[in-house]
């Protein structure tokens, strides 16, 4: 069995320290649906579904709704990570889905080598982040810096990987095998140069999905036998000893 130990702390601090803090409701007038992927700042960026059932883009300032439609999307635009002025997400029209760059003036489509799909969703300054499809429909997970050079960043023995958050040299994301109810179906991971830190659970869950880095947090959601939640976990300072030390206690597989 998996230490839960690490994940029960961070959780019960995280519960003491923000017990008294405020949870806002945040919808874009007019939608069905709405999903915030990321925040810099007072600037938060995802999609929503409107009554036709249309995926759109925007940036929301805490005033202001601003649609984003990448100029040549015809069936969905969305919107997963912001960095300063710098946007990413991907959309899709007849050739197929493709990633994206949008710093407030222009859109820079990014199509990584040999993809029949680019999924961009996350950046941080040059470094971008997300996954590919190939012709034989597996998903490889990618570093791209920016103008440079396109990383494939695989799992060893998955046959999915998905990055989904980058902060520094961490790199977040999950993999999975042949299909999604392979036992335990996804498993989360944290990247760094070479290193692959395994993270599952959060105790009691039977699926938990890492979605975002920030430091040393980590954010995302599980579920349990009742219900679905959402979830930050504190990675113990300094960060650096979770990825030279920890990894026996939190890297344990199921047996």
């Amino acid at each position: 069995m998996r230490s839960k130990s690490v994940f029960a702390v961070a959780i019960v601090l995280f519960s003491t320290a923000y017990a008294m803090a405020t949870w806002t409701t945040i919808d874009k007038p007019g939608a069905t649906d709405t999903f915030i992927k990321g925040i810099d700042g007072s600037n938060l960026v995802g999609y929503y579904k409107n009554t036709s059932g249309n995926y759109h883009g925007f940036l929301y300032d805490g005033t202001n709704w601003t649609t984003l439609d990448a100029p040549e999307a015809t069936t969905r635009t969305r919107i997963y990570d912001i960095d300063s002025i710098n946007i990413v997400g991907d959309y899709g029209n007849a050739s197929g889905d493709h990633g994206f760059l949008y710093n407030g003036i222009g859109w820079l489509i990014l199509d990584a080598p040999g993809a029949t799909g680019t999924y961009i969703t996350g950046i941080d300054g040059s470094n971008l982040v997300g996954n590919y499809n190939d012709a034989s429909g597996g998903s490889h997970g990618f570093l791209y810096n920016y103008g440079t050079t396109w990383t494939t960043i695989d799992k060893p023995g998955a046959n999915y990987t998905q990055i989904v958050g980058i902060d520094g040299s961490n790199l977040v994301g999950y993999y999975y095998n042949d299909n999604y109810s392979d036992d335990p179906g996804y498993h989360n991971f944290i990247y760094n140069n070479g290193s692959w830190i395994i993270l599952d659970d959060v105790p009691g869950a039977n699926h938990t999905n890492i979605k975002g880095i920030d430091g040393s947090n980590l954010v995302g959601y599980y579920s349990d036998v009742s219900d679905g939640h959402s979830f930050i976990y504190a990675i113990p300072e300094p960060s650096t000893l979770l990825l030279l030390g920890l990894s026996a206690v939190m890297a344990r597989r199921k047996e």
